[in-house]
């Protein structure tokens, strides 16, 4: 079966998306340690979240559903859910361990948010309550994980009409939710350490940590990762 063609004004889309997320992400811990004489960042951070999350679950479904092939038997659904696992898992315990080991090491030596009790406990964390965890900036993979393996599970139920799933969708929207089951902080730690974490000083840094959590990433897949198989594979 040949590939569907990529779909560039999508790419371009999530691109924006991204950085959005950097964007929204300068400043953590619910704005605690937000810089003195700037709340013109939480005013941007506000807007971005009014509709970022949802943008961002739009663009992952119209994706999935555009590459999505119907599974007809128990088996096929098996292979299914091992397949999703091992593209969303290995990724979302390796950078979500490397999160909670980086704030219980470096809590020693700089200003850390929300530093876990122990690896373990942290750990636990990022299984049982991916949205409250000492990882939560990673909670959007693991809920694409849950989805993805729920969709063939509903879509069967609705025999694959998707306007019953639109409506649990909505019903769903307004109902109580639970948080079971559900580098940049680097800078900023030593920005803090140092006392340059306020002032007129983060107008000068703020874009270095936009442009750092855009690029770094982007160098390390790029240059990094290759040369480590494994890292690669769980990143592409």
């Amino acid at each position: 079966m040949s590939r569907k063609p990529r779909l560039d004004d999508i790419d371009s889309a999530k691109g924006l998306a991204i950085f959005l997320v950097v964007l929204g992400h300068l400043v953590g811990g619910e704005f605690r340690t937000l810089p003195r004489g700037f709340d013109w960042y939480m005013a941007i951070n506000h807007a971005i979240y009014r509709f970022h999350m949802p943008f961002f679950m739009f663009l992952s479904g119209l994706i999935f559903f555009y590459t999505y092939n119907p599974i007809r038997t128990l088996r096929d659904f098996g292979h299914y859910v091992v397949r999703k696992f091992w593209r969303f898992g290995p990724a979302y315990l390796l950078f979500g361990g490397l999160m909670i080991a980086g704030k219980v090491i470096g809590q020693r030596f700089l200003h850390v948010d929300s530093p876990p009790e122990s690896f373990w406990r942290g750990f636990e964390g990022i299984l049982l309550r991916p949205m409250t965890s000492h990882a939560a900036s990673l909670w959007d993979i693991y809920a694409l994980l849950v989805f993805q393996m729920l969709f063939p599970i509903a879509l069967r139920f609705s025999r694959d009409r998707l306007e019953p799933l639109l409506v649990v969708g909505l019903v769903l929207h307004f109902v109580g939710s639970t948080p079971l089951l559900c580098l940049v902080g680097l800078e900023k730690g030593l920005l803090e350490k140092f006392h340059l974490w306020t002032g007129w000083l983060f107008v000068f840094f703020a874009p270095l940590l936009l442009l750092s959590g855009l690029f770094v990433p982007i160098l390390l897949k790029a240059f990094v990762f290759p040369r480590i198989p494994s890292l690669d594979r769980i990143t592409s």
